[in-house]
């Protein structure tokens, strides 16, 4: 049974449902102006989620994330380019998505820089 919206590609800005397990890959973005990387609106079910944002260049310039549920930050860091810890796995966001919301995660940098957004999660209850 298929929930909410869907990209079966799984490239894109949108939350994908494979059963109960759900995922989103941003793929990689210019954050230059401040991207939205993952922005997607949930159906009727609870998910539990990491959320993963990593500089994906070799370089150390600073990528700013953020993460808003129904239009309210509730996770910032940063991430700097190949060779950090950050690069390499991303800094784990675990976050719990209540039924109905809207969650946008975005990425702002200073200069032209590619990032990516990674969302992986199961439904609960």
């Amino acid at each position: 049974m298929m929930l909410g919206a869907a990209n079966p590609v799984g490239i894109g800005d949108t939350l994908n449902y494979i059963g109960n397990r759900v995922y989103g890959y941003s793929g990689v973005l210019d954050t230059d102006a401040g991207q939205e990387m993952l922005k997607f609106e949930t159906g009727s079910e609870l998910i539990v989620a990491i959320v993963q944002c990593f500089n994906t260049q070799n370089n150390s310039t600073i990528i700013d994330w953020e993460i808003f549920i129904n239009s309210q930050q509730i996770s910032g860091y940063s991430s700097e380019g190949r060779g950090s810890a950050e690069r390499e796995h991303g800094t784990q966001v675990p976050i719990v998505i209540p039924p109905f919301t809207k969650v946008i995660v975005k990425g702002t940098s200073s200069s032209s820089i590619n990032g990516a957004a990674i969302i992986t999660g199961k439904i609960v209850g």
